[in-house]
């Protein structure tokens, strides 16, 4: 049985250090917030952050050559959230923006949220 697939010496290795370091990467952003979104040990590198992020620029002060995507969407676990008073009665009513009643309950819902996407090559 014949194999189309080339073998290229140390190339298993160079495979697993990439692994290894995106494993780190991956590590990083997810503390910061992003997300990688390529398969592990692919030289080939996606980020998606909020636009507020700092790790693209920390990750250029690393030596990482970011190139800039279009931007995209994600589905976030609490990106919409309600606050609401409590009447006499026990009912919850939503509270305006100049409202002074205090929150008694807080409700979070998943939303969509506009990401940056950049890109860039592992070693």
């Amino acid at each position: 049985m014949t194999s189309s697939a080339r073998h290229i010496p140390g190339e298993q290795f160079a495979i697993r250090s990439r692994k290894e370091l995106f494993h780190a990467l991956n590590e990083k952003a997810t503390k910061a917030g992003a997300w990688l979104t390529s398969i592990p040990g692919a030289r080939d590198v996606s980020l998606e952050c909020l636009p507020a992020a700092t790790l693209p620029s920390e990750l250029e002060a690393l030596g990482y050559r970011l190139t800039a995507e279009p931007d995209g969407q994600r589905m976030l676990p609490t990106t919409i959230t309600e606050k609401f008073w409590r009447t006499s009665s026990g009912a919850l009513v939503p509270l305006t923006a100049d409202s002074t009643r205090p929150v008694s309950h807080v409700v979070h819902h998943a939303g969509l949220v506009t990401v940056e996407r950049y890109s860039f090559r592992l070693p």
